[in-house]
């Protein structure tokens, strides 16, 4: 018995040593070292070599390409420590999956071949890896997952031990590619609704490598781009896909040559395809609708809407087909207008089941200013519920804002009043459907703001019957203040109207007045000057108004807010002529503006005759208010003139009149080549004297 159990433990190792012989092929070539990689040389070291039975450490060789003699197929080596070169025919057996002898398990060499498919010959739109070098690159990753515990380098020379770093970073991409690769499709399962359509996009970027395998009857898929596209088709159930990715580069198997004296070598072959299958679950389509209405309860006192539920249950609705209705296969099934179902609302939610389309639904209940509006939905892509079948009429307020304007020549006209407040007030207390208090007399109900064109046109789903008025809130600065209430009344017709435009409300801004004052005086004494004439003028020079000083020197010109320019006329007997032209602008920082201006006398005249009683102006600088007196400034661009060589004249002398704050403002007229010889020649002397001094003590 003893024999026979010894008998049976050799027959058994025998066959375990020889279960890598099944299925090998006669080889009767050899691994020929083809072409050298130029540049490009291996470096191995490792620590645990044994004197006798590994010489050295670490060595050195060339990089070349290595195939097989037969087919001339590339290979790869996969024992990094042997020797290759020098072997004869037969000395290799061949297998087309993995063996005992290569010492690899079939993860190993599964990642070998991963490493293979996307190292040397692998081409993308993004990765060339067909140059040589890559075949070197290739080879040292197969070592690298072969021996882990041995060093490999690529480097320059049969004696450089330094890792050339371009090398490694190409390694990378080789390892990004496999990572790539190990990431399955990010697909979902999906549900779907009946004759619906859904997009799946891959969120890997992988989709591009995919072709579709096959799908059930129920459903149509196609791929663009990087999404998957699924169509149901009028069928309820669970559906699959398959979507398959081929890897074909080499067109071949993988093969494995064992030898007992030389290296073993791997030459890559195509990986088994990679198919991913998806379930696509179909269901019928819901639809839910209410039907009540949605209204105002009341008005808050700050303007918000407190709403309230009104339903009515027990009402016939019926649903008709609003386009012509198809099945999955495309018969028609229902013709536009077609009735698809009759049902009575409820209380809560009606629910109904229905197939994809577009329908209509109608209800008829009629009050005053309510009514079943025709509801339209759509199926196609999810349950539906609409909620409001009943609605009430719509109120549009229209009004339109303007503002009092003046033109350059100073006409005036009106332009539109632009993002102006404009409030909604009740104008008696208005009660909702059912009676109750909505809002209050001269509550403020709505603010509308006037858009660009100065037009507030609203359409508002939730005011009721009742008056109301608008009423400007809007402070402008340049404007009188509209109090004014534009009362109007929102009413429900007898034949009900979805919306209801109210008549335009307009509503006009005056601008405010001012008044420009002069006071006129004597140069050098400071009397008044009377019966001097001035004039108004436009922004663009047209005259306005003309006038002349009274006793006091005191002229004044109503005007309203804007810009103007004033000149003086004529000048009295004995004075020169103020030529200049004065720009004015007149707003609500400074709405009467006063100035003070001189007249210089000319030179060896007699002196005019003065007032004989100095009286007090009516006309003051606004000194007690603390407003600053506005000045002629630099925009005096053009004097009042008779031809065009006068305005230029005029322009050269125009000059901006500085103001002291503790002063009244006074404005001279200069005469014209008029010199006082004498202080010249004094100041001359004074400087003269100075300078000697200090020429003297320094």
């Amino acid at each position: 018995m003893k024999k026979i159990i010894k008998y049976m433990i050799f027959i058994l190792a025998i066959f375990l040593i020889n279960i890598s012989s099944i299925n090998a092929e006669e080889y009767n070539g050899v691994i020929e070292k083809g072409e050298a990689i130029d540049g490009i040389y291996y470096y191995k070291t490792r620590e645990d070599t044994e004197e006798i039975t590994y010489p050295t450490h670490s060595f050195h060789e060339a990089a070349h390409i290595y195939r097989d003699s037969i087919n001339h197929n590339i290979v790869y080596c996969i024992e990094s420590w042997k020797p290759l070169t020098g072997a004869t025919s037969n000395d290799f057996k061949v297998y087309d999956h993995n063996v005992l002898e290569t010492n690899l398990s079939d993860e190993i060499i599964e990642e070998i071949n991963l490493i293979a498919y996307y190292g040397y010959g692998y081409k993308d739109e993004r990765y060339d890896h067909t140059s040589p070098e890559w075949y070197a690159i290739t080879q040292l990753l197969i070592w690298k997952i072969q021996a882990p515990n041995y060093k490999h380098y690529i480097v320059n020379s049969l004696t450089s031990t330094t890792s050339i770093d371009a090398y490694s970073s190409k390694m990378g991409e080789i390892n990004t590619l496999i990572k790539k690769h190990k990431n399955k499709l990010s697909l979902f399962n999906y549900k779907m609704k009946i004759n619906s359509q859904e997009e799946n996009p891959e969120l890997m970027g992988k989709l591009k490598y995919y072709e579709l395998d096959g799908c059930d009857d129920g459903i149509d898929v196609t791929i663009e781009e990087n999404k998957v596209i699924i169509k149901s088709l009028n069928k309820v159930g669970e559906f699959s896909y398959s979507l398959r990715r081929k890897f074909n580069k080499w067109n071949k198997k993988m093969k494995i040559y064992v030898s007992n004296n030389y290296q073993n070598v791997f030459e890559p072959g195509d990986m088994n395809d990679d198919i991913v299958t998806k379930t696509i679950s179909i269901e019928p389509y819901k639809l839910e609708f209410s039907t009540y209405l949605f209204l105002p309860f009341r008005i808050n006192e700050d303007g918000k809407d407190v709403y309230t539920t009104y339903f009515f249950p027990n009402l016939e609705v019926v649903i008709k087909a609003k386009n012509d209705i198809y099945d999955g296969a495309g018969n028609l099934i229902y013709k536009k207008g077609d009735i698809f179902a009759t049902t009575k609302s409820s209380s809560t939610y009606t629910e109904i089941p229905i197939i994809p389309g577009t329908f209509e639904l109608q209800i008829v209940k009629s009050i005053p200013g309510i009514i079943g509006i025709p509801r339209t939905v759509e199926i196609n892509k999810s349950n539906v519920s609409t909620n409001i079948i009943l609605n009430k009429t719509s109120f549009i307020i229209n009004a339109h804002k303007v503002l009092e304007q003046i033109l350059d020549d100073g006409s005036l006209t009106t332009i539109p009043g632009e993002n102006i407040s404009i409030g909604l007030y009740a104008a008696e207390d208005i009660k909702n459907f059912g009676g109750k208090l909505y809002a209050k007399k001269d509550q403020l109900i709505r603010v509308y703001n006037t858009d660009e064109f100065g037009n507030i046109q609203k359409k508002d789903s939730f005011l009721l019957a009742g008056k109301y008025y608008l009423k400007e809130i809007t402070e402008l600065d340049n404007y009188e203040i509209n109090e004014q209430k534009y009362e109007f009344e929102l009413s429900y017709d007898e034949e009900f109207k979805e919306i209801i435009e109210t008549e335009e409300v307009l509503i006009e801004n005056k601008l405010k007045t001012g008044k420009i004052g002069i006071k006129k005086l004597d140069a050098i004494e400071f009397f008044p000057l009377e019966n001097v004439s001035y004039s108004l003028y436009s922004k663009n020079h047209n005259l306005l108004e003309t006038k002349r000083t009274n006793s006091f020197g005191d002229v004044e010109f109503d005007v309203k807010m804007g810009e103007y320019y004033i000149k003086e006329n004529k000048a009295l007997d004995g004075y020169i002529k103020d030529d200049k032209t004065y720009y004015i602008n007149v707003d609500y920082t400074n709405p009467n503006p006063t100035y003070k201006l001189l007249n210089e006398r000319i030179e060896n005249e007699v002196k005019p005759t003065e007032p004989t009683e100095k009286q007090e102006s009516p006309i003051k600088n606004n000194e007690d208010s603390k407003e600053q007196t506005k000045l002629p400034n630099e925009k005096q661009e053009n004097s009042i003139s008779t031809s065009k060589e006068e305005i230029k004249e005029n322009n050269e002398i125009i000059e901006e009149i500085n103001y002291n704050k503790e002063e009244d403002l006074i404005v001279n007229v200069p005469s014209t080549n008029v010199y006082n010889y004498d202080l010249i020649l004094l100041f001359l002397l004074s400087i003269t004297f100075i300078s000697i001094k200090k020429c003297i003590e320094n």
